[in-house]
C-alpha cells in the first residue's frame, strides 16, 4: 500500500501544479478583466430585454434550462448510461444556479424545488466520482509498470469496488431523476407565470406593445432582408427584433459540455 500511496501523492501534487498554474495564467487574467469590464458597462440602453422587470425575463430562462433537464433525465432513464447521467448533472446544475440566483424575486419560493435538484446533483455527483475513481485505478494499474504485483492486484480490487458503486446508484438513479418534473416543479412553474402575468399587466401600455411584437419571419431568398443578413449588415436595432425580451438571449440547449 506504500507504493499505491506515494503514486497517489504524486497525482495529486502534479494536479494542484496545473490547477496554480491555470490561475496564475494570462488566460484567467484576461478572463477576469472581460468579467469585470462586462459587469461595469451593464447592458446596452437600447435593448429592450434589458429593461424588462427580472420576473418578466426570468421564466423565459428557467424554463429553457428545465426543458434541457427534463430531455436529459429522459433520456437517462431510457439508457441507464452513465454519460447520460453526467450529462444530467451538468443540465441541473445550471437550472440550480439559475434559480439561486433570482430567488430573491420570488420571494424564496424556490427553495423547495431547488433542494430536489439538489439531492438529485447529490445522487450523480457520488456515481461520477466513484466512475472516475475506478477509470483512474484501472489506467494506472495499466500504465505504472514499476507497481509490485501485491499493489495492482489491491489496486484492482478497489476499482470494482467503485464499479459496483456506480451499478447500485445506477439502479436508483432513474427513481431520482424523476424529481425534476415533481409536484415542486408544477408548483414553481405556476407561480413564474403568474408573477409574470402580474408584472406584465402592470407594464405602461407602450412596453406590453413591444413585448407583444413578434419575432420577424424569415425573409425569402433575394429580398431586401435577406441581402442584408448576407452582407452582414445588423438588424438588431429594429423594435420587431427587439420585442422578444429575455427569450432571445437563451441559448440553444447544448451538449454535454463541462
Amino acid at each position: 500500500m506504500g507504493e499505491l500511496s506515494a503514486l497517489l501523492e504524486r497525482e495529486w501534487k502534479a494536479a494542484r501544479a496545473d490547477m496554480l498554474n491555470g490561475l496564475d495564467s494570462v488566460r484567467w487574467e484576461r478572463l477576469c478583466r472581460g468579467l469585470v469590464a462586462m459587469a461595469q458597462q451593464g447592458p446596452a440602453r437600447r435593448s429592450v430585454a434589458s429593461r424588462a422587470p427580472a420576473v418578466v425575463g426570468l421564466p423565459d430562462l428557467v424554463l429553457a434550462r428545465h426543458d434541457a433537464v427534463a430531455k436529459a433525465a429522459k433520456r437517462a432513464r431510457r439508457t441507464g448510461e452513465v454519460t447520460d447521467f453526467h450529462r444530467l448533472r451538468i443540465r441541473s446544475k445550471r437550472l440550480r444556479y439559475a434559480l439561486e440566483f433570482g430567488s430573491e424575486v420570488y420571494g424564496g419560493h424556490t427553495t423547495r424545488y431547488v433542494r430536489e435538484l439538489t439531492a438529485v446533483q447529490d445522487e450523480l455527483g457520488l456515481m461520477q466520482d466513484a466512475e472516475v475513481a475506478a477509470l483512474r485505478l484501472a489506467e494506472l494499474a495499466i500504465c505504472e509498470a514499476h507497481l509490485p504485483a501485491a499493489t495492482v492486484f489491491v489496486m484492482g480490487g478497489m476499482a470494482e469496488r467503485h464499479r459496483r458503486k456506480v451499478r447500485r446508484l445506477l439502479r436508483r438513479l432513474p427513481k431520482h431523476a424523476a424529481r425534476v418534473n415533481g409536484r415542486e416543479w408544477h408548483d414553481l412553474s405556476g407561480l413564474l407565470e403568474r408573477r409574470r402575468a402580474e408584472a406584465e399587466a402592470a407594464l405602461p401600455p407602450v412596453r406590453r406593445a413591444l413585448r407583444a411584437v413578434p419575432a420577424p419571419a424569415p425573409a425569402p431568398p433575394g429580398s431586401g432582408a435577406a441581402s442584408a443578413a448576407e452582407s452582414g449588415t445588423n438588424t438588431s436595432d429594429h423594435p420587431a427584433a427587439q420585442g422578444r425580451g429575455l427569450t432571445a438571449l437563451v441559448p440553444p440547449s447544448s451538449g454535454q459540455g463541462e
